[in-house]
């Protein structure tokens, strides 16, 4: 490929200089400097521009989506990511006001009012046991005298 340019490049700029009446050499310095100028800023694009420009592509490539290929699953674009979030949303609304439900106090089904009740009842089985010991700490009292 690099033969052919060099020879495309000697041949126009021969041909350039029979018919402007330059030197074949001029032509071909200046043919050089913009063959050197290119390739400069084809290296300077390729360090600083294409990784940016391939960063943009990948952004837009997980915008849109990618579909399944073999061995890789389907990745979903970010509109098809939102829409799911929205039944996931409401999903955890659901789940958030069922746990508000137990919390609370409210019909005296919740897990906070069962666990009053339950708290009630033992406090009331510790007040009977206390009496009970009493009354047989007052019995052992009255057996040894």
């Amino acid at each position: 490929m690099i033969p052919v340019v060099l020879a495309a490049v000697l041949v126009s700029a021969h041909v350039a200089a029979a018919s402007s009446g330059t030197s074949t050499l001029t032509l071909l310095y200046s043919w050089a400097g913009i063959l050197g100028g290119l390739a400069v800023l084809g290296a300077l694009f390729t360090k600083y521009i294409w990784p940016s420009a391939r960063s943009l592509k990948n952004f837009f490539s997980d915008w849109e989506g990618r579909p399944a290929r073999p061995g890789v699953p389907e990745q979903p674009g970010v509109m098809e990511r939102l829409s799911n979030q929205d039944v996931r949303l409401e999903t955890l609304e659901f789940d958030v006001k069922t746990i508000k439900h137990e919390v609370h106090l409210n019909s005296g089904q919740s897990i906070k009012d069962i666990a009053q009740r339950t708290e009630q009842k033992v406090d009331s089985l510790h007040a009977r046991v206390d009496a009970i010991d009493q009354l047989r700490e007052g019995e052992r009292v009255q057996r040894s005298d």
